[in-house]
C-alpha cells in the first residue's frame, strides 16, 4: 500500500485543484432590448475622457444580510473597502458612488442564503427607491446553482446582489455595478458571437470594439499569472487572444482589474440617459454634507482633516475609528476645527459627529 501512497495525493491533489475552478459566476441576464438600445448608441459615443465627461454622483444604500443570531462572514468595512474599489474604477468614467442612506442589517435566517426567487421579498421590503440598493447574502444562487451576484441591465429595479464569498475579491462588485450601468459580457453570444478579426465587433459579442474577441473565460483557461491558455478558434477559425483583464469577463477575479475607454464611455452615457433619476431624497449624501450641517474635507485627505460646522454648537465632539472600530482619536470641536492626522496611516477610516444630540456618521480617506 505504501507503494501507492504518493500516487493516491497526487491525484487527490489534482481533484482539489479541479474542483478549485468551478467558481460561482454572474447571473445577469442578457437582455435583447438592451442589447438593441445599447447597439443604437454606440456610433454616438467617443472614447471616455475623464475630464470631458459630465461628473455624476450615484447613491447608494447597503443592505447586509445577517442570520437571526447576528452571525455574518462580512462587515460593514469590508463592503465599504470594496465599494471605494469600484469607485477607483469609475472615477476614470467620472462617476462617484456615494451613500445616502445608513446601512440596513437584515436579520433573517431565511434570506441568509438568497435564491435569485426571492427578489420580490426585497423589492417589497428591503428596497429604497432612487438609489442603488446592494444586497450582500452569505450566498447567492439562482435554481440549484451558486453564483457570485447579479444585476439588471436598464431600464430595470435598481439593485445588485453580491455573495459574501466573492464580495471581497476586488472585481465582482465593479462587474455587476457594469451590468447595471449596460455593460455586457465580454463573451456575450445572444447576438452572435465576436469573431477575432473585429469585423462583426459592432453588432456582435458585447457591441464593444475595443474590447477583444472572447471565447468565455474561466479558471482552466487563465492561468494564475493571468495568461491566456486556451486553444479555442472562432468561426473563422482565428485562434481567441481575450483580454484576461477585462471585468466584464469570466477571467480570474484577481485578474479582472481594467475596463475600455468605450466601456468607459457607456457607462457614462448610461448614468446620463437610463439611469439619470437616481437622487438622495434623505439621509446624509455629499451634496448635503456640504450644503448642510457640516462638512469633512478634504476626503480623501493626508495631513490635516477639516471639520466645518454651519453654526457652533456647545458640546460637538468627533470620534475617528479605524476600520477594525477602535477609537483612533476624539476631539470636541467648534465651528471650524482642523485634526493633525499626519501620524495615521493610509487607509480607509470612520468617523462619528455629535451635534446638538444627533450623531452622524461617514468615512474618511487617508492617501
Amino acid at each position: 500500500m505504501k507503494t501507492y501512497l504518493p500516487l493516491i495525493i497526487l491525484t487527490l491533489w489534482a481533484l482539489t485543484l479541479s474542483a478549485q475552478v468551478n467558481y460561482p459566476e454572474c447571473a445577469t441576464a442578457p437582455s435583447q432590448a438592451w442589447a438593441t438600445q445599447l447597439r443604437s448608441r454606440m456610433p454616438s459615443l467617443q472614447p471616455a475622457d475623464a475630464k470631458k465627461m459630465t461628473p455624476v454622483q450615484i447613491p447608494y444604500q447597503i443592505h447586509l444580510f445577517k442570520k437571526s443570531d447576528s452571525t455574518s462572514v462580512l462587515t460593514l468595512a469590508d463592503i465599504y473597502h470594496e465599494i471605494d474599489t469600484v469607485n477607483s474604477f469609475y472615477k476614470n468614467a467620472n462617476m462617484f458612488l456615494y451613500e445616502c442612506a445608513p446601512p440596513e442589517l437584515i436579520f433573517d435566517d431565511s434570506l441568509y442564503n438568497y435564491d435569485t426567487s426571492e427578489e420580490s421579498i426585497l423589492l417589497s421590503s428591503h428596497y429604497t427607491p432612487n438609489v442603488v440598493n446592494i444586497y450582500f447574502p452569505n450566498t447567492a444562487k439562482t435554481g440549484n446553482t451558486l453564483v457570485c451576484g447579479y444585476s439588471r441591465y436598464p431600464p430595470s429595479a435598481d439593485l445588485a446582489v453580491i455573495s459574501a464569498s466573492c464580495a471581497k475579491n476586488g472585481s465582482t462588485l465593479p462587474h455587476e455595478i457594469g451590468h447595471y450601468f449596460g455593460l455586457m459580457h465580454t463573451h456575450e453570444t445572444f447576438a452572435g458571437a465576436e469573431l477575432v478579426d473585429g469585423s462583426n465587433c459592432s453588432f456582435a459579442g458585447d457591441q464593444i470594439c475595443d474590447t477583444p474577441a472572447d471565447p468565455t473565460l474561466d479558471y482552466s483557461n487563465v492561468s494564475i499569472s493571468c495568461v491566456y491558455t486556451g486553444t479555442a478558434t472562432d468561426g473563422n477559425g482565428a485562434p481567441y487572444m481575450p483580454d484576461v483583464t477585462n471585468i466584464m469577463s469570466y477571467s480570474r477575479k484577481e485578474c479582472r482589474n481594467y475596463f475600455s475607454p468605450m466601456q468607459y464611455a457607456v457607462l457614462n452615457a448610461t448614468m446620463q440617459n437610463e439611469r439619470s433619476y437616481l437622487s438622495c431624497s434623505f439621509g446624509v449624501g455629499i451634496k448635503e454634507l456640504q450644503q448642510g450641517l457640516f462638512s469633512v474635507f478634504p476626503n480623501p485627505g493626508s495631513e490635516i482633516l477639516n471639520l466645518s460646522l454651519k453654526q457652533e454648537a456647545e458640546g460637538s465632539l468627533f470620534d475617528l475609528y479605524d476600520a477594525r472600530g477602535s477609537l483612533i482619536l476624539s476631539a470636541p470641536v467648534s465651528k471650524e476645527h482642523r485634526v493633525d492626522t499626519h501620524h495615521l496611516p493610509a487607509g480607509m477610516y470612520f468617523y462619528t459627529l455629535r451635534i446638538s444630540g444627533n450623531t452622524y456618521s461617514g468615512k474618511w480617506v487617508k492617501e
